[in-house]
């Protein structure tokens, strides 16, 4: 990105930050106004993720090492409690380290609101250091075709028999295996046997029901956080921030916990081809809640089109203390999906679904030798 970076508390308040033709430029000014913190949070995360690639190493050694729950994984790496960073908001966490309240209200605080559209005095530090991860000084990337692609290409290289249209409902224990019952596009319920389940699927989003287990650990029992995108070919308007309409448009308006307005941030979208800019600029806004056309129409000029994305299950709700939730659930079912109440990224789903395979293959090679 380049061009102003600024942050605004609400209408006609906008201060501007940095200014810079890349992320590194905008260091500088990041520094003048947050001083050495800004810098101290950076090495902050990195710190973290260094420790943190311990992981990769344990998934990689022989025999790789496989963990049946988040706690258990996060215990595993060296050097740092980070079960200790579940347990605590990133607030609290970064004025534990000594960090000024600017620098968390805001650099954290929009970051997080950017990333999550959740609050810093909300979330737990694990899932807020993740967000960290993708400050206003960090680079990122955008797929062609959309995020979607990926699954789609990660499908097409499994070769396996997808059933798009078919919902499960219910996971039954049986004496040797597991019984899944699903319905189909017509709403026929059938069931299958199975030797081995993996459940994708958050039980908090898709109701289904777990029947003759025994002994079922302790789920994380939060929801998830309800998000929606508005995009917007058009121009902003300054005059909405208090300046004037002659004043260079910021590629970032990002909006701290403080503010009274009803959005979390305003970006400019780059093609994701990579190709030239369009006359007329794309934007970004994350809300809550749509915004109303009243509101988009102050915010921005020149309108050409508008449309609004609402994500019901885009995020946990990151609320500490966190309860660190299971990666097995029996014997012969796996839940990847309980790495995402600690912290949500593309990785770390990534990291689950290794330790997924990772299991499988230990339970397999178990039963298979006995």
């Amino acid at each position: 990105a380049s061009g102003t970076f600024g942050v605004s508390y609400g209408p006609g308040n906008y201060t501007q930050v940095a200014d810079g033709s890349s992320v590194i430029s905008l260091v500088p000014d990041l520094v003048e106004r947050y001083g050495g913190g800004v810098l101290a949070m950076e090495s902050l995360v990195e710190y973290l993720f260094y420790r943190f690639e311990h992981i990769y190493t344990s998934q990689s050694q022989y025999p790789p090492q496989g963990y049946s729950n988040v706690e258990e994984l996060l215990n595993s790496l060296p050097d740092y409690s980070f079960v200790s960073l579940s347990k605590v908001t990133l607030a609290d966490y970064m004025k534990n380290e000594g960090y000024d309240q600017l620098v968390t209200e805001e650099l954290a605080g929009i970051t997080v609101a950017a990333i999550y559209d959740q609050n810093v005095n909300i979330v737990t530090a694990l899932s807020g250091v993740t967000a960290l991860a993708r400050s206003p000084t960090s680079s990122y990337w955008s797929v062609v075709g959309g995020n979607e692609v990926l699954c789609q290409r990660l499908l097409e290289s499994a070769k396996s028999e997808v059933r798009v249209e078919h919902r499960v409902t219910r996971i039954d224990k049986l004496g040797n295996g597991y019984s899944v019952f699903f319905t189909d596009e017509q709403g026929n319920l059938s069931n299958e046997t199975f030797d081995y389940v993996v459940m994708a699927a958050p039980l908090q989003a898709s109701n289904i029901t777990l029947s003759g287990f025994s002994d079922l650990p302790t789920f994380n029992p939060g929801k998830y956080h309800t998000t929606t995108t508005t995009i917007v070919r058009g121009h902003l308007n300054m005059e909405y921030f208090g300046l004037s309409n002659s004043s260079s448009a910021p590629w970032m308006v990002a909006v701290p916990p403080a503010s009274t307005l009803s959005f979390s941030l305003i970006e400019r979208l780059p093609p994701a081809d990579g190709t030239a800019e369009l006359s007329f600029p794309v934007y970004k806004v994350q809300s809550v809640n749509p915004l109303s056309d009243g509101l988009v129409s102050s915010v921005f000029t020149d309108i050409k089109n508008t449309s609004f994305h609402t994500f019901r299950a885009a995020y946990p709700d990151f609320t500490a203390p966190d309860t660190l939730s299971p990666l097995v659930v029996d014997n012969g079912v796996l839940y990847p999906s309980g790495i995402e109440w600690s912290a949500s990224a593309m990785e770390m789903g990534a990291i689950a679904g290794r330790n997924t395979a990772i299991l499988l293959a230990e339970h397999f090679h178990n039963r298979t030798s006995h």
